[in-house]
Formats: structure tokens, C-alpha cells, sequence
């Protein structure tokens, strides 16, 4: 009996392990491939067609929930916007009302009696920083300045109208800071489920893309199959020139590069 030879052993060997594995498998295998293609059920009438098309469904749904993820952080993201100007709003009203304040205080009580109220050093710009000075002036001012005699012979401003000026703008910032900080943890929840979204994208891409070349190329359409191979460009979210030729407005596409989560971004 003649002999094989090596290179003719090998492919059967390779033969041999893919077939064996589809033997002991077929059935858990099929039963998945049909899940994961036809989530609602197999068709009463199935053709090679519906399987193809199922297939490139499989990355299309996973594609329209990034891009509703992402249209959500782009939303989360205007409002955190919105909320920082008006932040940022109240933050220049009461730095300029603890600044007038400890002017009027130095100027009819002296700069000793703006220190008893915690008016001292620079005055804060950070939100959270000047927030904790302002409160700490305030509860100065609710105290009095009993303790010091004007400077001049004529009737003082009541401390306690300016406590109460100064609580105005304080409790005005402090509302601010409790509504943007809302708004920035709806924006992470939302950054981290566009992570998810797409990661599961890119966990489907490889293995649907990979088998529709193949397909191509078993019936001998290696031109289609160059068209849709998972390049190491793809794989790692970047277009190739070719894909974009079936977008209708490129224009729509703000940056094309990985980013978070190795995704494209896109104006959907």
C-alpha cells in the first residue's frame, strides 16, 4: 500500500480534528448558532440566505445599541455642560459677595473684625473650597461684631442682612453643585454603558466578519472577501478607506480612531 505523504497526512489530520469536533458538537452547536441568529425563533422556512442576513444582524443590533449608548452620553454630556456654566455662574456671584462683604466689614469694623469672621487669606475659587469659606463667614456674621467699635461715627451696616445676603448665595451654589453632580453620575452610568455596548460589539465583530469572508471565499469571491476582512485596522475600531465608501455622508463621521472601548465615533 503505497504512503501518503506529509503534506497530504497533515491536511487530513486538519480535516480530521475540524470534522471530529463538528461530530461530537453539532447539536450544542447548532442549537446556539440558532439562538444567537434567531433570538425569536428559527424560521419555518430557512434558506442560506436568511442565515447570511442573520448573521450581519447579529453585529448590526449590537451596533444599534452602542450608538444609542452613545447618542446618551452625547446628551449627558450638553447637560453637564449646561449645569457647569450655571455652577460656574454662582461660584463668580458669591466669590464677588464674600469679597464685598469683607470689604464692608474692614471698612467700618476694621481688618481684625474680618478675620473674627473668617474672612482671612485669599479668597477661594475652587467651588467646594469657596462654598466651606463662605459658610464659615457666614456663621461669623450670624454671631455679630459686637466685640468691635466702628471706625467711624456713622450708623453701621446690619451684619445680619449680610448673613443673610451671603446664605442666599450660598445655598444657591450649594443647589448647583448637588444638580451637577447628579448630572455627572448620569453621564458615567451612561459612559460606562456605552463601554459595555462597545465591547459586546467588538467581542461579535471578529467572528461574523471572519465568516463572512470565508463564505466568499468558498465560493470563490476572494474580491468580496477582501471588502469585508477583519483587518488589524478594524479590529481595533478604525475604518478602512473601503467602508467608508458606504457611508452616504462621511461628513457624519467626527473622528475616526480608537477610542474608549475601541469604538468609532460617530454623529448617529
Amino acid at each position: 500500500m503505497a504512503k501518503i505523504s506529509r503534506l497530504s497526512a497533515n491536511k487530513y489530520a486538519i480535516h480530521r480534528n475540524i470534522a471530529s469536533s463538528v461530530s461530537a458538537n453539532s447539536y450544542t452547536l447548532s442549537k446556539r448558532v440558532e439562538a444567537k441568529l434567531f433570538p425569536h425563533g428559527v424560521p419555518p422556512s430557512l434558506s442560506m440566505e436568511k442565515v447570511i442576513h442573520a448573521l450581519v444582524e447579529v453585529l448590526s443590533s449590537r451596533y444599534d445599541t452602542f450608538a444609542e449608548q452613545d447618542r446618551r452620553v452625547a446628551t449627558e454630556s450638553a447637560r453637564d455642560r449646561f449645569k457647569r456654566s450655571e455652577r460656574d455662574a454662582c461660584v463668580a456671584e458669591l466669590r464677588q459677595g464674600v469679597i464685598a462683604t469683607r470689604g464692608v466689614i474692614e471698612g467700618f469694623w476694621g481688618r481684625e473684625a474680618s478675620r473674627s469672621v473668617g474672612l482671612i487669606g485669599e479668597t477661594p475659587e475652587r467651588p467646594w473650597e469657596l462654598l466651606v469659606y463662605a459658610r464659615h463667614a457666614h456663621r461669623g456674621l450670624e454671631a455679630g461684631l459686637g466685640d468691635f467699635k466702628p471706625l467711624l461715627g456713622i450708623s453701621v451696616p446690619d451684619t445680619t442682612e449680610m448673613a443673610a445676603g451671603l446664605k442666599a448665595q450660598i445655598d444657591a451654589l450649594d443647589a448647583k453643585l448637588s444638580a451637577l453632580g447628579l448630572e455627572e453620575r448620569g453621564t458615567q452610568d451612561a459612559q460606562n454603558k456605552r463601554l459595555e455596548a462597545a465591547e459586546d460589539w467588538n467581542r461579535h465583530y471578529v467572528p461574523v466578519a471572519s465568516i463572512v469572508e470565508s463564505l466568499y471565499r468558498l465560493v470563490d469571491m476572494p474580491a468580496h472577501a477582501e471588502r469585508v476582512r477583519p483587518t488589524s485596522r478594524r479590529r481595533a475600531g478604525e475604518a478602512e478607506a473601503v467602508d467608508l465608501e458606504s457611508v452616504d455622508d462621511v461628513g457624519m463621521i467626527e473622528d475616526i480612531g480608537p477610542s474608549a472601548g475601541g469604538e468609532v465615533q460617530v454623529d448617529a
